[in-house]
């Protein structure tokens, strides 16, 4: 099993971009300087991240302090701002501590992130008028101030505003001098003048790196980038912001309500000065990076190649990737030569080899054209990890098969999507023996011109023919094997794709629409319907009955009510999932509002 972290060996050829990121980093014109490190989920953008920080890690006379700040570990927190400011803060202090330089300055920036969290709870209502951002704690007075200012305010309110109130005096006793005190704009001026100041003493340069943005709420991810640019942007600082650059878009339009493509693309310009794309994963990178993986783990322990053997395996891959505009690919025999050029491996070493290869060479096309995996890094090693837990229920099971059998149905699976796998196991359980006639005759048709096995209709999307007929051809054949076993694997142990963190970006997109949606009709909804691709929609569905399970007042139709319903008449799989949680509920009596909605559905019967 291989895990899904990131990693600072670079076997997808990224030392490029690494390169790129690090120069740009290096220039002292530049600063200060926001880099925008983008690319889809699991495409391996904290990998590069963490191979960016070991380049300046290992810079001679360590001229920079880093700062590596997960957003998604404060997605809950109201107060993230002040938790990078802190943290950015103690890694100054720590620093300063070390070379005995400016230790009073880092105090004192320390103090300060105090006096603005302060700052905030002294002024939930009233910074904001300042112009000033909050880092509040106290959202209950902050939500009373509001219904009270605009007239809907109750007693609830009045007495959330109280115990604010209450709580602001007791915890900011004794923090702020009175004779001291500023307004919020002077005190973020002061801020940044202290942190200016102590970075110029250290002689250093701080660079920030802000990763999993894409994860967080619209809100957090607008204050965390807003937070850089009010607070942090000053000479001699750096950021590296990861992440998906669509989600950011969608957050910077969700959070300002913008409707126009040029604000959030002029928006988004403002805060990140020179973006870099994760380079895209081809045919050769998606072939190396399974060599690489397959020799790290074997399926027999006892066949393993030595740490030495694999880093001249590696080293050779990586070193060839940068040269495939002119050599291409390193051949098995090449890779064999390079493994015996130190303390030869064994028989059964060398065989790990010829197997990783072998199956990296029937894979890689496929899935690195495939429109559902398009040689995302994480979507292959998750699939891989796939083959390997059904691989072992099929030993300790004493089923006959083999990695290489188990590694083409789940690319199929991983490729094609649900409706499509699930009519090749219908396809295997009506055969006799296990011996479907139809892969029989796909074989059959191999290299024709004009194949005359007809594709079921669930095959023949766009892209998706082509994919069965180059599927068809890899070895192994399986028109003579019973696959009987395979199939029970794998609607046994199907991948638990509920995590909303498995859609594609426009699954995401998806998603945030139809929880906003307040119409089942409405243009954006069926847009994005039909942008959603046909495997992805019960993942959708399932986030969605996530979200509806959690609230408890059906009164009225809750928030994301009109897109889930929106969801269910559009795909019948999706429908079923919807009414099914509808029946759970156990409604004493459903109210008017939902019947009405569910009358003359064709996928609801009371």
């Amino acid at each position: 099993m291989w895990s899904d972290n990131e990693t600072t060996i670079d076997l997808l050829n990224y030392g490029e971009a690494v390169g790129l990121v690090t120069d740009l980093l290096a220039r002292e014109d530049l600063r200060p300087l926001s880099v925008g490190l983008f690319g889809g989920w699991g495409a391996g953008k904290s990998s590069l991240s963490k191979m960016v920080v070991q380049d300046l890690m290992n810079a001679e006379g360590a001229p920079y302090i880093v700062v590596e700040f997960d957003a998604w570990l404060y997605q809950d927190f109201d107060d993230a701002r002040a938790a990078l400011l802190e943290k950015i803060s103690q890694a100054l202090y720590a620093s300063a501590k070390e070379s005995e330089t400016g230790t009073e300055k880092a105090v004192s920036l320390l103090r300060r992130v105090n006096k603005l969290r302060v700052l905030g709870l002294l002024a939930e209502g009233g910074a904001a008028f300042l112009g000033a951002p909050t880092f509040g704690i106290l959202s209950r007075g902050i939500e009373g101030l509001g219904d009270i200012g605009s007239g809907e305010g109750d007693g609830e309110d009045v007495e959330a505003v109280r115990k604010a109130s209450e709580d602001v005096t007791k915890k900011t006793k004794g923090l702020l001098d009175p004779e001291q005190k500023r307004s919020p704009p002077q005190e973020i001026e002061q801020f940044r003048r202290e942190l200016e100041e102590l970075l110029r003493e250290l002689g250093k340069t701080l660079v920030v790196f802000i990763d999993n943005l894409d994860r967080c709420l619209p809100r957090n991810t607008i204050l965390t980038l807003e937070a850089v640019r009010l607070f942090l942007f000053v000479p001699g600082t750096a950021f590296v912001v990861a992440a998906d650059e669509d989600m950011v878009r969608l957050a910077v339009a969700e959070h300002y309500k913008a409707t126009a493509d040029r604000l959030v693309t002029d928006y988004l310009d403002k805060l990140v000065q020179f973006p870099i794309r994760v380079p895209r994963v081809g045919v050769a990178e998606v072939r190396a990076y399974l060599i690489a993986l397959l020799i790290s783990q074997p399926t027999d322990a006892s066949r393993a190649l030595s740490p030495e053997h694999r880093r001249v395996v590696t080293s050779a891959l990586v070193e060839n990737l940068q040269n495939t505009w002119k050599d291409g690919p390193l051949g098995l025999r090449a890779l064999e030569e390079a493994l015996a050029s130190g303390v030869p491996p064994t028989p059964d070493q060398g065989q790990v080899l010829v197997e990783a290869v072998q199956i990296a060479e029937r894979l890689a096309p496929l899935l690195a054209t495939s429109a559902r995996v398009g040689g995302n890094p994480r979507i292959v090693k998750r699939m891989l990890n796939t083959v390997r837990m059904r691989l072992s229920v099929a030993q300790r099971r004493q089923m006959p098969l083999n990695e290489a059998l188990l590694a083409k149905m789940a690319l199929f699976e991983r490729c094609m999507g649900e409706a499509a796998t699930n009519v090749l196991l219908t396809e295997i359980g009506n055969a006799k023996d296990g011996k479907p006639e139809l892969l029989g005759m796909l074989e059959a048709d191999a290299g024709k011109e004009s194949p005359s096995a007809e594709l079921p209709k669930e095959w023949q999307k766009p892209g998706e023919a082509e994919f069965v007929r180059g599927w068809i051809e890899l070895e192994p054949k399986l028109a003579d094997v019973d696959l009987r076993p395979v199939a029970y694997l794998t609607r046994e142990l199907k991948p638990l794709r509920v995590s909303t963190e498995g859609l594609s970006t426009a699954g995401e997109t998806a998603l945030r629409a139809l929880l906003k949606a307040r119409s089942s009709t409405s243009p954006t909804v069926k847009k994005v319907l039909d942008e959603t691709l046909l495997d992805e929609r019960p993942l959708v569905m399932r986030a969605l009955i996530e979200h509806l399970g959690r609230e408890s007042d059906w009164k009225s139709a809750p928030t994301g009510f009109f897109g889930t319903i929106a969801l269910a008449d559009y795909d019948d799989d999706a429908a079923g999932d919807f009414a099914t949680f509808i029946r759970s509920r156990n409604f004493a009596k459903k109210p008017k509002w939902l019947s009405a909605a569910l009358k003359n559905k064709s996928w609801w019967a009371d």
